[in-house]
């Protein structure tokens, strides 16, 4: 039942992947949403946090403000195509941070 089971699951990656591309982050586009990450069946995308700035308000109360950035791990993304499609339904096509690997 498992080697049947295996087997489904890599037709199925077979059928609905295209092994031909592979995405990448644009740094400088990427708002560290975590679209991308939450839409990945594979689980190949984290949200790293890049910088912490922090500070104090007028009233005595601090602040902390982190800015977080999404990484593709490199060689394990399917090309699947479901993380540019949630970037692109969040930050619309022109704002959409995931691009094809050159």
């Amino acid at each position: 039942m498992k080697n049947i089971l295996f087997l489904f699951l890599c037709l199925f990656c077979i059928v609905s992947c295209n092994k031909n591309t592979e995405y990448q982050v644009n740094p400088t586009k990427c708002s560290g949403c975590g679209e991308c990450k939450k839409a990945c069946p594979n689980g190949v995308i984290a949200v790293d946090i890049i910088n912490v700035d922090s500070g104090v308000f007028s009233d005595g109360t601090k602040y902390y403000d982190t800015t977080r950035r999404a990484r593709i791990r490199p060689n394990r993304c399917v090309g699947c195509g479901k993380c540019k499609q949630a970037c692109e339904k969040r930050n619309g096509k022109d704002g959409c941070a995931i691009e094809e690997r050159k």
